[in-house]
Parts: C-alpha cells; structure tokens; sequence
C-alpha cells in the first residue's frame, strides 16, 4: 500500500490573466512559424473545413447547427488580414473551433442535446468561448453530444445518435460531435466537457487528441452542469500544437467561477521533437496495475504493451517503467457513479417547465402543480437522464446517504491520496482509454446497464482526482481491425504544461 499524502488548496483569489502567459510563450515558443503558416492560409483553409462540416452535419450527425458560411468567412479573411499585416492576436488567430451543445454560447441555442432545453437561447458566452473568440478563433458550429453529458457512445441526444467516421459504430460519448468534427477535419480544434471520460473515450472511439485539464484550470462558467465538482471543459485537435495553444488561452483565473485554479501552471522544459533531447531528461512511467482489468480485450491488452514500448521510444533509453500501485482505483467506477449521479440530481432539479425547461401541455387531468411537474420532466428528460437523476435522488436519501454518499466520498479521498503517492515515485502514468473498440450502435444498444457503465473504467479514476489527463492516437494493433490503439497518459496534480509538452514529443514519433 503506497503511503497516502494530502494536498492543499491554493486560495482563490481574482488576479489579472498573467497565470498562463509563462505556459502560453513556453508551448507556443516552437510553433510559431507553423501558427504562421496556418494564418497567411487561413481562408483556404477554412473553406476545406466548412464543406466537410456540412458532410459531417448530414451523414454522421456531428453537429446540431452549424453557423452561417458567408458569418464565419468573414470572420476568417479578417484574421488573416491581420496575420498578413504581423497583428496577429494569438496563436489560434483565424482558426475554427466547434462548440459542445452544453458549453453556451450568446444568442444562440445551447440545448445540451435535450428536449428540457432545445428552445434555449444562451443570453451569454462561455467564458472559454469569449476568451477564444478575443484571441481570434472563429466559432462555427455546435456538436451533438450525449444528453446533459450522460453516456459513453453519443447514442443519447435529443437530436438523435452521432457516427463514427469511416464505418458508423459509436464515436464514443459524451462529447461524440466535438471528436467527430476534429476527425473529418471540419474545424481545427473543439471544445467539449469531460466528466467521467467524456472528452478522452470519444477522442480515443475516433482517433484523434483529447485533453482533460486538471480540474479548475479552465473555468466552468457557461458549462450546462452535469456534475459540479467532476465537469472539466476539455480540447480535442488532430494537432497536439492546436490543444496546447487553444488552453493557454483558454485556462486561467476567473471570477465567475470560485472553483478556478489561481496557481500558475507548473513550469516545465519544452522537449525538441527529437529522441536525443528527450533522453536529457529521464522520465519514470508508471504502468498502474489495477488497470488491467477482467474486462479488458485481449487486443487491448496487446495494444496497451505496444503503446508501453512506443513511448520509451519516443522518450528516450533513459525512461523508466515501472509497475505501479493506485489501490482505490479499483473502487473508482462505482464511486464515481454515485457522486456523479447524486450531483446531477441535485444540478437537474431546477428543470421543471415553471422555472426552466420543456413545459408539457396543459391537461385537464392535470390535478396539482406536481403532476405538471412530473410531465414536463418527463417529456423533456430521455431514459438515461432520467435514470441518473433517480439513481441519485436515491443516493441523496436518508437511508442511503451514510451507506452510499459518504463512502463514495471517503473512496475519492483515498483515491487522491493513492495518486499523490504514486506521483512522488513517476512523472506519467499510462493506461488503455476503453476496455475495447467501439462497438456498433446495435451492439451498445444490447448492453447491460453495468456492461455500458463499464466503458468509463478507465477514464473516471483521473476525474475523481481532478488530474490532466490525455487520449493519444496509436497505431491500430497487427492481430486485429478492433480500434484499441488509443493510449491515455495521466500527469500529476495540476502538472498540465507538462502533460502537454510530452505528448507534443509523442506525438511527433
């Protein structure tokens, strides 16, 4: 049992945005021809993605609405204007970016995929949205998701299920649009929200990049909440790059949201994208051994030692691996499940069609204000949404609070602790994203309700403890066509910058 260490929290204080400029000139300091090179292009480019956006939208069901062509390139020739001129605002000047339907965005409808808010006009941006559009990213459209974040596979959207491209299984849940988007090239990056897994499983079913920041790096304000203490906006791009530049501008401090994370981001040496340089700086990976679980696929066994061998490759003859201990992880699943659920019962509460929301019609057998309650919650809220607030409602009561709650909450505490432990001994931990490829939408249907929850094993354990974490793309294994390629690298507490400055080495071999 590894010894267990407490963390503390920074007090939050409302500062200037100055907590990202040192990450933000580190990571970008070795792309700025290629940001270059992108801007003086960027009209070009920017045609390419918006007619595969209208594919994507029609065949795959990826987004929800797309904005006006003639509105964006507009916006698009004015940014590359100034990239031509040398007044580029940031890095991700004159690049687009598509937007989860539960991230708001001003005046337009923000519905997170259900029924309860599909007349919702948001009055207000996100605050990712409105700093990304101040350093001059170009919104172009809204991406299908699971509804109110709840699912693995994308199948649970008002707006009916997203598909994989290339062959039409599940392209992975919740944010299922954001990877799909990324993948088929319609936008350079996109923003979605990661509770459980929900920016990495989707990323990984697509092979494409996902990001989960740690906890509070980005703020919340402007997120339709799931579950308060566990939702992360995260970043998916083809270009690790694209991921690093986007959440500079992206992270930092924000009064709107106290949960924000005030402390600037750790520090690190951005390495070359060459062996050589990596090899200066010997990195210990960790192989978590709770990880390897029942349920994991032969192939994503055989794939997950192949991705162990490719990254000591790629870091160099000098990196470390080493098994490892994170004794709660085997109670995380279970754990998360109850929290998430309990939060989204309370979160979900104030839709009730007086207040918010879908309100069903008036009916005359309609008796007391309840009954009208009942049916507009209802109508506006799918089976799976519904089956969470009821699985939560549950955990909340008395006669399961102490057996359920708080024993959840002890499992995370000890799982924070495991974590802060193993992270004294390793720089990384690397693990499968999914127990296995994506099914087909016809086989996800047939799953049991812990068959569907099992998706998540591997995703949710870095949630509870609010670590970065990152799906990275790999090649598909020689023995089998099932898509287990994908790795995920977890980092240490609040260790972003370096997070990412690795994956941009690994992603360059």
């Amino acid at each position: 049992m590894q010894n267990r260490h407490g963390t503390s929290e920074e007090s939050m204080e409302n500062q200037p945005r100055t907590v990202t400029s040192r990450f933000l000139a580190l990571m970008t300091s070795v792309a700025n021809a290629a940001a270059k090179a992108r801007g003086v292009r960027a009209v070009e480019r920017a045609r390419k993605c918006l007619a595969e956006a209208t594919v994507a939208k029609v065949e795959l069901n990826a987004f929800t609405e797309l904005r006006d062509e003639k509105s964006v390139m507009a916006d698009v020739e004015a940014a590359q204007a100034r990239w031509e001129r040398g007044e580029a605002r940031s890095p991700v000047d004159g690049l687009l970016f598509a937007v989860k339907d539960n991230i708001c965005q001003a005046q337009t409808r923000s519905s997170a995929a259900s029924r309860m808010l599909s007349n919702f006009v948001a009055p207000y941006d996100a605050t990712c949205v409105s700093r990304l559009q101040a350093a001059g990213a170009i919104p172009m459209g809204r991406t299908n998701q699971d509804e109110f974040g709840m699912g693995s596979f994308g199948l649970n959207s008002y707006y009916g299920p997203s598909y994989r491209p290339g062959d039409h299984r599940v392209a992975g849940g919740s944010s299922s649009g954001s990877a799909i988007a990324v993948a088929t090239e319609a936008c350079h990056f996109a923003l979605g929200s990661d509770t459980g897994g929900s920016v990495r499983l989707p990323a990984a079913f697509c092979g494409v990049m996902g990001f989960k920041p740690s906890y509070g790096r980005i703020s919340r304000h402007g997120l339709i909440s799931y579950a308060s203490s566990l939702d992360t906006i995260g970043l998916l791009s083809g270009d690790v790059g694209i991921i690093a530049e986007a959440f500079g501008v992206c992270a930092g401090p924000d009064s709107n949201d106290s949960t924000c994370i005030t402390s600037p981001l750790e520090s690190c040496p951005l390495p070359n994208e060459t062996q050589s340089d990596a090899a200066a700086i010997p990195l210990r990976v960790g192989i978590p051994v709770e990880y390897n679980v029942a349920e994991l696929s032969e192939d994503a066994r055989a794939a997950w030692h192949a991705q162990v061998e490719h990254v000591k490759i790629c870091l160099g003859p000098e990196t470390s691996i080493v098994p490892m201990s994170v004794p709660s992880v085997r109670d995380a699943l279970p754990a998360y499940y109850v929290l998430a659920c309990a939060e989204a019962s309370s979160n979900l509460a104030r839709y009730d069609g007086v207040q918010y929301g879908h309100r069903a019609a008036w009916s005359d057998d309609f008796e007391t204000l309840h009954q009208e309650y009942t049916a507009s919650r209802t109508e506006g809220f799918g089976a799976e949404v519904q089956r969470r607030i009821l699985m939560g409602a549950h955990v909340l009561s008395a006669e399961a609070f102490d057996t359920l709650y708080l024993r959840a909450n002890a499992v995370r505490d000890a799982l924070r602790e495991d974590f802060s432990a193993v992270f004294h001994h390793v720089d990384f931990l690397i693990t499968p994203v999914a127990p296995g490829p994506a099914p087909t939408p016809e086989e996800a249907a047939q799953q049991d309700l812990v068959q569907s929850y099992l998706t998540d094993v591997m995703t949710v354990p870095s949630s509870l403890a609010g670590l970065p974490s990152m799906a990275l793309p790999f090649a598909r294994t020689s023995t089998s066509q099932e898509d287990v390629g994908s790795y995920q690298l977890i980092a240490g507490p609040r260790q972003d910058a370096k997070l990412l400055s690795t994956a941009r080495l690994l992603s360059a071999a």
